[in-house]
């Protein structure tokens, strides 16, 4: 169970941090490049834990670091802007866990691209310092530059990062005159005209644009170039204008630089059309003013005059109007409710007037009759809270006046009620108490903000001190998802993490039981149990996170059925919780086909198939998986880490004992393709370095081994690697019944070339409470030299 309060009073700070965000590239929740920072997300006082997020460019190097500071047991959201970034890459140092979870982000900010991401985790299993990196990038905005209306148009790129940049186009049109127009979003103008440089024998026009101060906005701006009429002169465009010419043919390669062109000094100029021209336009803000009117009272504000995307402080100003209370201001000069008060911060994207919002002299409400739940509260329960609110006002409506509830000062809930003339509401919230216990103050608030307008602001709020039982027990549990699917005629494992949100330790004499049930549903969708499990006497520290798993069997023929996994802690009731709604938990997987394989006997073709390509052998992977758990020992608690891998053996490949010319070296041998090979390994299962060994309820055996082949380039596909059998404590190759005693052997096929074979052993199915392991070995490398035809005489 995730708690009301907690989630309200995290919607509180979102709400407030987004309202902050939309401010603009000056909102004090953008971080900014550089030094470490630090947020607390609880009092200081209650943070025992530390989420670490390092902000990395795309070559590792600290961008930003931001400390959250949090507390074990809780789950919460850690929310931050970082300026003018985006990001593209997530990785948390916990691995399996994934205590850090990313949840939602987005970017590409009007005023400032930015990082919105939302951490969540939730405490237990892990070290009181997580760390978290993300991948940042400045963003960047692609600028088209292009011939418009040419046949033999090309396009170019340029990349150009821009700290509010919207959205930009440039147009360009090509005729007898050249007409250059940029098209972008409001806010800004075009503060200087265009520089052209040309350069002999090219046939585009690129354009690059400057924004000093961020997005341009919707102007056009346009210059008109002239084209050269003949080959003795140019037109003097304008002062904005260089050349950059070459001499005539004889001296071609030469540059020199003009103001003005001389034929006799200068030589011949080519056509214009030969040349590239570069434009360059800036752009400054557009300045916007927002006004006041008293509307219908007397005294106002004066003006601001502010640059777009700016933000402004509303003045700490009340005009006066007789037999009438000041609201506030609205854009709306018909508004019964203010939009804006003193104080509020607006942001300057056009003219505006602000017009005061005035209300009668009788504006009046009041609060009363204040009642809290009956009976025990206890921690993390939910209580219902009812007032009575009034309007004394006798001749006028009123909608959306907001009531507030304040939990230990802290707003957390909020309902807006409708007055009808001289009218009654009730209001009703919910709210969860949460965790602390003790005794905590409920305050509940009319019209707060606007209460010093009302005719008596005495009688605005009410008050009472609830007293929070503590929760002995309170259990969640979640599903861990596989890594890999469940496959029928297969073993495998299925966990789940359990919470204990309570004040209580679960001891073994506690007798918590978890119960497992994996079924599926049949054609009528009836129920049918393929397994059931029950963990006695279960253990958990309060406020921790623990594993529990379950090794069960998936029925052949079940291949395409979906199977559930149901889980339920304090399953028979034994231990009294408040809240048994969050108790169960259930994955589903369909269930995948297990597919068998054998390669067939080769021919004896001397050559190669035309399909045959050279294939590398496979890297080889240790086949490894941990995991920790609460353990209770010698009459305390242990965080355990446990571990298990794939021992390194070999496997071992050697001719049949028929292979008569074979010859051993040492431990290596030579052989001639065309004949077979046997395989022989012994695997076993071995603890991790820096783990414990779990017991043999942790894991299943190995229950798929397979061998693949260079002439099949070491292929996945059905028909191109053996499954292996164990036998006499090792796994080998399936009788091969076209070998003569149906000997366990795999046949080399005759056109295999000189030099080493090596058979790629991959070992699957072995599972943990942590997911499937599987492990690549490559055997041994049998030297080839020449083929069974050699050895045919008469």
């Amino acid at each position: 169970m995730r708690k009301l309060l907690k989630w309200c009073l995290m919607m509180t700070f979102l709400i407030a941090m987004t309202l902050a965000c939309s401010i603009g590239a000056d909102a004090a929740y953008y971080e900014p490049d550089g030094t470490a920072s630090t947020e607390y997300l609880f009092d200081a006082a209650e943070c025992n834990r530390t989420l670490v997020v390092n902000c990395v460019d795309s070559n590792g190097n600290l961008i930003k670091q931001i400390n959250f500071m949090t507390k074990k047991g809780e789950e919460d959201t850690a929310y931050f802007c970082l300026y003018g970034y985006d990001f593209y890459a997530f990785e948390s140092t916990q691995g399996l866990w994934e205590t850090c979870k990313l949840r939602w982000y987005s970017g590409n900010g009007v005023l400032a691209a930015d990082i919105n991401i939302l951490y969540k985790f939730i405490g237990g299993l892990s070290k009181d310092t997580l760390t978290v990196t993300v991948t940042c990038r400045k963003q960047e905005i692609n600028i088209k530059t292009y011939h418009a209306g040419r046949s033999d148009a090309g396009i170019e790129y340029g990349y150009y990062w821009f700290d509010t940049l919207d959205s930009a186009e440039v147009n360009i049109s090509y005729g007898d005159n050249f007409t250059c127009r940029a098209k972008t979003t409001t806010g800004y103008y075009l503060m200087s005209g265009f520089s052209f440089t040309v350069i002999e024998y090219r046939e585009q026009l690129n354009v690059s644009i400057t924004y000093p101060q961020g997005s341009p906005s919707s102007i056009t701006g346009a210059f008109q170039y002239t084209k050269i009429k003949d080959a003795y002169g140019i037109s003097d465009v304008s002062d904005y204008m260089s050349w950059d010419l070459f001499y005539n043919h004889a001296v071609k390669d030469q540059h020199k630089e003009y103001t003005t062109y001389h034929e006799d000094e200068d030589g011949i100029l080519s056509v214009a059309s030969d040349r590239v021209m570069t434009l360059y336009l800036y752009y400054n803000r557009s300045q916007y003013t927002v006004s006041f009117s008293p509307n219908g009272g007397t005294g106002s504000p004066d003006s601001i005059t502010q640059y777009y995307n700016y933000s402004v402080t509303i003045p700490d100003y009340e005009p006066s109007r007789k037999g009438y209370f000041f609201l506030g201001w609205s854009p709306s000069s018909s508004a019964s409710r203010a939009t804006h008060q003193a104080g509020d911060s607006y942001t300057v994207s056009s003219d505006i007037t602000f017009y005061a919002v005035w209300d009668k002299d009788d504006y009046e409400f009041s609060i009363s009759n204040l009642a809290v739940t009956n009976g025990n509260i206890y921690a993390n329960s939910v209580i219902q809270v009812n007032v009575r609110t009034d309007s004394w006002d006798d001749d006028q409506a009123y909608t959306g006046i907001p009531v507030e509830l304040y939990y230990d000062e802290r707003l957390i809930a909020t309902q807006y009620v409708d007055f009808a003339i001289y009218g009654i509401t009730w209001v009703t919230f919910e709210i969860d108490v949460g965790t602390v216990t003790g005794g905590h103050e409920i305050m509940v608030w009319i019209n707060r903000e606007r209460r010093l307008w009302e005719v008596d602001k005495t009688n605005n709020i009410v008050t009472t001190v609830i007293n929070v039982l503590p929760e002995d027990y309170a259990f969640e549990i979640t599903p861990i998802e596989s890594n890999a699917p469940y496959k029928e005629d297969t073993t495998v494992m299925t966990s789940y993490l359990i919470y204990n949100d309570g004040i209580q330790n679960v001891y073994p004499e506690t007798g918590m039981s978890v119960d497992f049930t994996a079924y599926y549903l049949d054609s009528d969708g009836e129920r049918v149990v393929i397994d059931t499990q029950t963990w006695e006497n279960y253990v958990i520290p309060k406020t921790a996170t623990n594993l529990v798993y379950f090794k069960w069997t998936v029925p052949d023929g079940l291949a395409g059925v979906t199977v559930y996994c149901e889980c339920t802690v304090n399953a028979d009731g034994n231990i009294g919780e408040i809240n048994r709604e969050n108790n169960t938990a259930t994955l589903s997987a369909v269930i995948a086909e297990r597919v068998y394989s054998q390669t067939p006997n080769p021919s004896f073709a001397a050559q190669k198939p035309d399909d045959y390509t050279e294939a590398d052998l496979p890297a080889e992977s240790i086949g490894s998986a941990s995991w920790s758990m609460w353990v209770y020992e010698d009459e305390s608690f242990y965080l355990k880490e446990f571990g298990v891998k794939i021992s390194d053996g070999v496997p071992t490949v050697a001719p049949d004992e028929d292979c008569l010319s074979a010859t051993q070296n040492g431990s290596g041998w030579t052989m001639k393709s065309g004949y077979g090979i046997t395989l022989n390994y012994s695997p076993t299962l071995t603890v991790l370095e820096g783990t414990q060994m779990p017991t043999e309820e942790a894991y299943t055996d190995l229950q798929a081994v397979r061998a693949f082949f260079s002439e099949y380039g070491y292929s996945m596909d059905q028909g191109k690697y053996c499954d292996l059998v164990f036998v006499n404590g090792a796994w080998c190759f399936a009788e091969n019944t076209g070998a003569d005693g149906h000997e366990r052997i795999h046949y080399i096929p005759v056109w295999v070339s000189d030099g080493e074979y090596a058979v790629s052993v991959v070992l699957t199915e072995l599972w943990t409470p942590v997911g499937r392991i599987t492990a690549v070995r490559n055997s041994n490398a049998i030297v080839i030299e020449g083929s069974l035809f050699d050895d045919w005489y008469q």
